[in-house]
């Protein structure tokens, strides 16, 4: 256990970053914040806003298994792997294969059920005492579904969330037209979990809970890390963009960027950038029309819409190709045909007014973060992982770190999330 009194270091400032930075100020220990972007504008900045207790599933499912390869041969499928990038990520995807047994997908829905749950009460804590509450809107999480086909391919998927008693509701008919009256009528059945909510602006509700950390003495600086110098039990100073920081416990939450962080550190995780792009229709564009109450996922295209303080917010597909590589907005523009498929009454004509964004969704081949203690230093932690569950997962995540960095009782077994199943030291 670290039970030191210093300075804890943490390097990202995303929603596990801050949640993580507001859970060790209230165990005692001062914090500084380090990233490259200012908070809430990585990640957080453009996801699909849900906050999803009942997404337990890892995503190596036999159901989802068998509806890859036709993804792959569809250019407008929900998955992607450009083939320069694919000799990279060939161990991510060999690992990813052997995640898919029936024991292992049962072992990682119980542990992302575990971190998953309570999450909205959470935020809604985290957010009420940052002032920024009214980010937080319930109304639960809605899948629907083109056809009975991929409402069978999912079977799966439902059958691990109920098992860990997450509340599913299935409707149909005039019962799905009358919580959602502006789906297209070919959206005959519809799954919805009830307890799930929303974030009106991610980035908002992270700048929020910065100005949080701000204002209880947590250092807040836009650096990027170089390099490091290391020390016996941590790097003693990280070498940045703005001059060398000293360090005595160090945190790396840097999402997708986690990975080259560690490989300076001398560990190696099996980290993939799993690339998420979304579309954003402005408010004026849709005056006057309340498209969409709640996130609604049509579940075949793997897209979600959620009305936020921007406007609409078309969101999903997976796209591996990498840190570097330029974006393909081709996709995210496939998303306003999509989006009057599911929403007969938005407006065409849009594609001027709409912006476009992608981001680096950080995704491990068991679906579970790594959250824990080096394997080789005792004074650095890891939190990063999270794939599509990080604005879910972040204050629980912040609580279960900030938990073993100073020496107190975990709020869950930690074990499920240990780095040294990666590393070969659990």
């Amino acid at each position: 256990m670290d039970r030191g009194t210093g300075t804890v270091t943490i390097v990202g400032a995303g929603i596990v970053g801050v949640s993580a930075a507001l859970a060790l100020l209230n165990a005692g220990r001062p914090v500084r914040l380090i990233d490259r972007v200012p908070p809430g504008e990585g990640c957080s900045f453009g996801n699909a806003a849900v906050i999803t207790e009942g997404s337990v599933e890892p995503l190596a499912l036999p159901g989802v298994m068998s509806q890859v390869p036709a993804w792959l041969l569809d250019p407008e499928g929900p998955l992607v792997v450009r083939w320069g990038h694919l000799p990279r990520a060939l161990p991510f995807f060999w690992r990813f294969l052997k995640a898919a047994g029936p024991a292992r997908v049962r072992a990682v829905a119980a542990a992302q059920a575990a971190l998953l749950r309570g999450s909205v009460a959470a935020h809604r804590g985290l957010a009420e005492a940052a002032g920024v509450g009214e980010m937080i809107r319930p109304g639960g999480f809605l899948y629907v579904y083109h056809g009975q086909r991929g409402l069978a391919a999912d079977r799966g998927i439902w059958a691990l969330r109920r098992a860990q008693g997450v509340r599913v509701e299935a409707l149909e008919g005039p019962r799905l037209a009358e919580l959602e009256p502006g789906l297209g009528s070919v959206f005959g059945q519809g799954l919805w979990m009830p307890d799930d909510a929303w974030v009106i602006s991610p980035a908002g509700l992270v700048r929020g809970l910065a100005a949080e950390v701000r204002r209880r003495g947590g250092r807040i600086e836009c650096a990027e890390v170089l390099g490091l110098e290391p020390g016996p039990e941590a790097p003693r100073r990280l070498f940045t963009s703005i001059g060398d920081i000293p360090v005595e416990t160090l945190l790396i939450a840097a999402g997708a960027h986690s990975g080259r962080l560690a490989a300076l550190l001398g560990e190696r995780f099996p980290l993939e950038s799993e690339r998420g792009y979304h579309l954003q229709v402005p408010p004026q564009a849709v005056s006057g029309r309340t498209l969409v109450s709640r996130p609604v996922m049509w579940a075949e295209r793997r897209m979600v819409a959620t009305p936020v303080a921007g406007g609409l917010r078309l969101a999903g597909t997976a796209e591996f190709a990498g840190l570097s590589a330029p974006p393909d907005f081709a996709r995210a523009a496939r998303f306003l045909e999509w989006g009057r498929t599911l929403l007969p009454g938005l407006p065409g004509g849009l594609d001027g007014e709409a912006s476009r964004w992608m981001g680096h969704r950080p995704t491990l081949p068991d679906t579970l973060p790594v959250i824990g203690r080096s394997s080789r230093w005792r004074r650095v932690f890891y939190a990063f992982g999270h794939g599509h569950t990080g604005l879910t997962a972040g204050p629980l995540t912040g609580r279960l770190i900030a938990a073993q960095i100073a020496g107190h009782r975990p709020p869950i077994d930690p074990a499920p999330y240990a780095p040294g199943r990666f590393t070969g030291q659990s």
